[in-house]
Order: structure tokens, then C-alpha cells, then sequence
């Protein structure tokens, strides 16, 4: 479970699949092996991706994993990976 406590609502990006390069939000675990993915729009919060740990890279960012089961979670989740976007642009620019 602390596994699960550690990674619930960490920004991740796809590193493999259709989803290669894309930002998700990690919304759930399956076993050791699975992550349940989702960005808002292509992927829902209520229909979430189901991918390897090994298929997707870590971000330093989290998002709170209680906007999760909100009728508007796929909304918050849409918000926060756009303003993550920004802050890497400037991030990007500055360095």
C-alpha cells in the first residue's frame, strides 16, 4: 500500500504505445506490474489506460490524487497537465 501512497497522482509520460510522449496522470494500480493512466480527454478518469511501469517515464510533478473520484475529475486532471505544459515551456526557455 505504500507503494500506492508514493505514486497516486505522480505525472508521468508514455514512453511506449499510442500514447508514446504523452502526459497522464496515474490514477490507480494494478499488481506490481500495471498503473491505470489518465489525461482527461483522450483517456477519462472513469475509463482510465492501463500500462506498464516500465512503459512510462516519471515527472517531478504530482496533481492530488482526491480530485480523482469528482464528477469534474477529468476537468481538474485537463487544468493542472495544461499548467504543467506552461511551466516547462518557461522551464525550457530559461535553461
Amino acid at each position: 500500500m505504500a507503494l500506492a501512497d508514493n505514486i497516486l497522482g505522480r505525472v508521468v509520460t508514455a514512453t511506449a504505445g499510442r500514447d508514446k510522449g504523452k502526459r497522464l496522470v496515474i490514477t490507480g494500480i494494478e499488481g506490481d506490474e500495471y498503473v491505470l493512466l489518465a489525461d482527461g480527454k483522450r483517456r477519462k478518469a472513469q475509463k482510465p489506460k492501463r500500462k506498464k511501469l516500465r512503459h512510462v517515464r516519471f515527472e517531478p510533478w504530482r496533481i492530488d490524487p482526491a480530485l480523482f473520484g469528482d464528477n469534474a475529475a477529468d476537468a481538474h486532471l485537463r487544468k493542472a497537465l495544461r499548467a504543467l505544459e506552461g511551466k516547462q515551456d518557461t522551464e525550457s526557455e530559461e535553461g
